[in-house]
């Protein structure tokens, strides 16, 4: 019994002096902007890849289709009345006997008529331009409504009419914030139009001269994209209660912290998907089914709106 306790007494001993069970590391050093430095990993665990986090929203979108499959076809009745009207803005089939006079392939003629209907999406009339810019605020905000209710922990059915009308509260927040956003798209806005000018006035003829200037705007297409890669989860964090657009800036900018250039590649992802996906898509059906093309691209241009933001709510998940 003595030996018992004699044991027992030891044991504590050892525990009261033992080190922690948890694996020591060394203090991280703030990162400091401007100085030479060793490169810091971020502390938080590793992003999905690209591909996973797009499969995740998407599969989001594909349990609750039902929820944003309404939520498309009011966006699609209010673009139709406000924006597009009902009658027809590109003659396809006239096009592709003209091209099928022609005697060019498949893949040319699809990639031509393809051209057609994105040209006809840019639409010229200044009020249309307006009502486009009020429908995609409004439907963002619904939408990152929508999201959020789907990917919390409540399991109650949703509403489209709820989405709609508790959604718009965070307006002028959100609009805050895009305009920051617009401003940082500044500097490539500046080098596109500068390139542009120089080619066409001459001032840079050869390869080498018209590769400097590429050079450059390339330097402030990244620039701007590293500012944008800091501040576009501020959409998303402004829509919570009560967070104003500083606080929210602020807020997405302490998500990205080391680990900006690895959330910009996720970024640039995006864009490359759903230009794949519209491809995918419309190729086909511009090339055998003409006549439904521009009202099938006419939905899948809406898609594209709910599609990036799946993607890039999830992405902002990902980073809490």
């Amino acid at each position: 019994m003595a030996k018992k306790k004699t044991e027992s007494k030891k044991k504590t001993e050892l525990e009261s002096v033992a080190p922690d069970k948890a694996p020591r590391r060394l203090k991280q050093q703030p990162y400091e902007k401007g100085r030479f430095q060793k490169r810091q990993k971020h502390p938080g665990p590793k992003l999905s890849s690209s591909r996973l986090i797009l499969r995740h929203s998407l599969g989001t979108l594909k349990r609750n289709k039902k929820y944003f499959g309404g939520i498309l076809f009011v966006y699609a009745i209010l673009s139709l009345l406000l924006v597009r009207g009902f009658g027809s803005t590109v003659q396809l089939g006239e096009a592709k006997a003209t091209l099928q006079a022609t005697g060019g392939n498949l893949l040319s003629n699809g990639s031509a008529l393809l051209s057609d209907l994105f040209s006809s999406s840019n639409t010229s009339n200044p009020s249309s331009g307006t009502y486009q810019s009020i429908l995609f605020l409004v439907m963002s905000l619904v939408i990152i409504w929508a999201l959020r209710q789907v990917t919390g922990k409540e399991t109650k059915k949703h509403s489209v009419k709820a989405a709609f009308y508790n959604s718009m509260y965070p307006l002028i927040p959100f609009v805050l914030v895009l305009a920051v956003i617009s401003l940082q798209m500044v500097p490539f806005l500046v080098g596109t139009t500068v390139y542009a000018l120089v080619v066409s006035n001459g001032l840079a003829v050869n390869a080498l001269e018209k590769f400097v200037w590429a050079s450059g705007v390339l330097g402030l297409a990244v620039w701007s994209l590293y500012m944008i890669t800091g501040s576009v989860f501020a959409l998303y964090i402004v829509t919570l209660p009560n967070v104003k657009p500083m606080q929210a800036l602020r807020s997405s900018k302490e998500l990205v912290k080391l680990r900006r250039w690895t959330v910009m590649r996720k970024l640039l992802f995006l864009p490359l998907v759903l230009l794949l996906i519209v491809v995918i898509v419309m190729l086909p059906v511009v090339l055998w089914l003409t006549i439904i093309a521009e009202w099938v691209f006419f939905v899948v241009g809406l898609s594209i709106l709910i599609i990036g933001h799946s993607y890039l709510y999830h992405l902002y998940r990902e980073l809490l």
